[in-house]
């Protein structure tokens, strides 16, 4: 049984067979995208590559049947705008010589992991790259590439991006089951959150590795809410062993990001206090003392001077790009980056989920990734709205405020929040937008009530964001 029952879909009718759930929409994506790549790199191969290393989990998913016909459909819908948004970047990069990716991250990252040769250890890249572990990773994609014949042209590295944000998808569709039941109206609202994503056609289609990141915070939000939304013991196991394996593995993806599994885990754990009435109490309120004292020693005797260190440099390394950012036309860093921390939080947290302002200055700029962003404040002034009336809901509802709930709900704003004191980054919070996601399926559009709140949620956040934007015309012409 789902956490919540009452809100999943019971209408009884079978799913249709996964053969019926590629949309039209998702075809022309992903040809337009498959078309556009040929063109730009004057090659088939692009085509051919995506094909194969995404025909094995389709080809499972087909062999699966109806039971993962949800899965199946979301798998293709962001395969398809991943192929379409690489698309956009390559034409950036080619035709309009995007700075980001000819001279910033995404080249000295493609640089450094398309190189032939022997092999480097993740200790001698750690000298030069605090991302030591993505450059192993993705090295291993380019030999293996090129022993199959493939160029080590960056549409291999792109195409493993494509493939990572479509299993993450999957993964996040998968947690979607576990708090809503097989609830296929809330499937096809979760498949339209990811489709307009900006921060994913980013981490698809541009040459960083935020991809297998965001790959790796879905898993992760996978095994606690599945864990949390039943109570089994069986399913705590995994949630603990992923958490284990993830600790290091992230560190090794991004240095900064150590303290992720430790966050994401307390949070789990701070939710079981929601547990009225399910599961083993004994069995919780021991668990939760053993393990939050686990947690503690772990973060402060282990991890304490790099937690420190994160506050001290993540500011100072980020710090500049942000003002970069800000200096192209965009409101908000400049006000934010040197203020004490109460008020860092407060227009902190704000400004990256609604970064940048205003939305449009990345749609005349020359880099993707500055349009990709464009294109996610926009989305995110929806998600955000459905978001704000799912965390309503789950305050205002005592059989909503179930551990799983209370975890979705609060988690990525506890995440925000220690960004927001950080790096002060768009892209590094876009790696946990499936919890943002997952608790914007939360209201009912079906039920007059949760329609009604809704709405007043999305006209709250429109109204407000506008008259942000007037704030940026005044400041900006006055």
């Amino acid at each position: 049984m789902a956490s919540s029952p009452h809100l999943a879909s019971r209408s009884g009718t079978a799913q249709g067979s996964a053969r019926s759930v590629v949309s039209l929409t998702t075809v022309l994506l992903f040809a337009s995208g498959a078309a556009a790549q040929v063109w730009l790199y004057a090659s088939i191969l692009p085509l051919l590559f995506i094909l194969l290393i995404s025909g094995p989990i389709l080809l499972f998913l087909l062999v699966r049947g109806d039971g993962l016909a949800a899965e199946f459909s979301i798998f293709t819908r962001m395969l398809a705008v991943g192929t379409f948004a690489a698309a956009i970047s390559a034409y950036y990069a080619i035709v309009l010589f995007d700075p980001y990716q000819i001279a910033s991250d995404a080249s000295s990252f493609y640089e450094l992991s398309s190189q032939a040769g022997p092999a480097r250890s993740i200790q001698d890249l750690q000298t030069i790259t605090e991302g030591a572990g993505a450059v192993v990773l993705w090295s291993q994609f380019y030999d293996l590439a090129s022993i199959l014949g493939f160029p080590r042209l960056p549409y291999i590295g792109i195409s493993m991006n494509v493939l990572m944000v479509a299993m993450g998808s999957v993964s996040c569709l998968r947690s979607a089951r576990a708090l809503y039941g097989d609830d296929k109206y809330r499937f096809r609202r979760l498949e339209l959150f990811f489709s307009f994503s900006g921060i994913l056609w980013l981490f698809a289609g541009i040459h960083i590795r935020d991809s297998v990141i965001f790959l790796a915070v879905a898993v992760l939000t996978h095994v606690w809410v599945s864990y949390l939304s039943r109570l089994e013991k069986s399913k705590l196991l995994p949630a603990l062993i992923v958490t284990g394996i993830l600790m290091p593995a992230l560190q090794l993806l991004r240095n900064e990001f150590f303290y992720v599994p430790l966050l994401v885990s307390g949070m789990g754990l701070f939710a079981l206090n929601f547990s009225r009435g399910r599961g083993d109490r004994r069995f919780i309120m021991l668990l939760s003392m053993l393990l939050g004292v686990a947690l503690l020693i772990v973060g402060v005797v282990v991890f304490g001077s790099q937690i420190e260190q994160l506050f001290l440099l993540g500011r100072e390394t980020y710090g500049t790009l942000s003002l970069e950012e800000a200096r192209s036309g965009s409101l908000g860093v400049s006000l934010i980056i040197d203020q004490i921390l109460p008020v860092r939080l407060a227009l902190g947290i704000p400004y990256l989920l609604y970064f940048p302002i205003p939305f449009w200055v990345g749609f005349y700029d020359t880099s993707a990734v500055q349009l990709f962003k464009s294109v996610n404040a926009l989305s995110f002034y929806v998600v955000s709205g459905f978001a704000l009336a799912g965390i309503v809901r789950i305050a205002l509802s005592r059989q909503l405020r179930s551990p799983a709930f209370v975890f979705v709900s609060l988690t990525p704003l506890v995440l925000a929040a220690a960004i927001a004191l950080t790096s002060l980054e768009t892209r590094h919070l876009g790696a946990f937008v499936s919890f943002f996601f997952l608790v914007g399926l939360v209201p009912d559009l079906r039920n007059l009530a949760d329609l009604r709140l809704t709405r007043l949620a999305l006209i709250a956040v429109v109204a407000t964001l506008a008259l942000v934007h007037l704030a940026w015309f005044a400041l900006r012409y006055a």
